[in-house]
């Protein structure tokens, strides 16, 4: 696979990831009722949560929680399989990092959506902590990769500015998470939202830079091939 190739493939899969994730999380959302989602105080696995009333002093009602829980994993596959593919066009330690970020983001936010959030039975808090361990790590090698991507923007055909937004956005997001961990004052919808939409939207807007780019560079190619 050439390297425009592979760029293109990628682009449209981090492209598909972020649009079908935000409508995706917008439209479970908006099926709730009796209360109607806050999306400031409820967290981001409420959408996919499968119990109905109070779950940890939060009231949760989720009809197409497994409309969430599907695109958590389809997000998972496709941006974790886009960053392996972007790892082909890096060299190095650069290219393993890479790989690493990916399969960590495959696997995890992929169990995330699998073993999703349910009632706890007898006290049993197993399956909510290894729900919330697969989405932390899992959205943390979500930053990761863009911090990577970021860091070669020359390999990705993207400009420097943006590669080094890229870095710093995510780089914060990752901080944050620590800093505001437990914090009260910021809502939990909140905080959570931070550090996903940091990569979630880079998805949806790198992917069109590059499609575009990529245009571009394919119409510039086979107009020098005409002459």
């Amino acid at each position: 696979m050439t390297s425009l190739k592979t760029k293109t493939v990628a682009a449209i899969a981090i492209l598909l990831a972020g649009v079908v994730y935000l409508i995706t999380e917008f439209t479970v959302a908006k099926a709730w009722i009796n209360p109607a989602y806050d999306w400031a105080n409820n967290f981001v696995p409420d959408l996919g949560n499968s119990a109905h009333g109070l779950y940890l002093k939060r009231n949760v009602n989720s009809p197409l929680y497994t409309l969430m829980d599907a695109a958590f994993v389809f997000e998972a596959v496709l941006f974790g399989g886009a960053a392996i593919l972007f790892s082909r066009l890096f060299e190095g330690k650069t290219r393993k990092t890479m790989v690493v970020f990916g399969v960590i983001h495959i696997i995890c936010l992929s169990l995330f959506g699998i073993f999703h959030q349910a009632p706890v039975v007898s006290g049993n808090y197993a399956r909510l902590l290894t729900n919330v361990v697969n989405g932390g790590v899992g959205i943390l090698a979500g930053n990761a990769i863009v911090i990577v991507a970021g860091s070669q923007w020359k390999r990705l055909s993207l400009p420097s500015w943006y590669g080094w937004l890229s870095i710093i956005i995510n780089a914060v997001s990752i901080i944050l998470v620590f800093v505001l961990f437990g914090n009260d004052k910021v809502p939990g919808g909140i905080r959570e939202r931070i550090s996903i939409y940091s990569f979630v939207y880079w998805q949806v807007i790198t992917g069109l830079i590059l499609l575009l780019k990529n245009r571009t560079t394919e119409a510039s190619l086979q107009y020098g091939m005409q002459i």
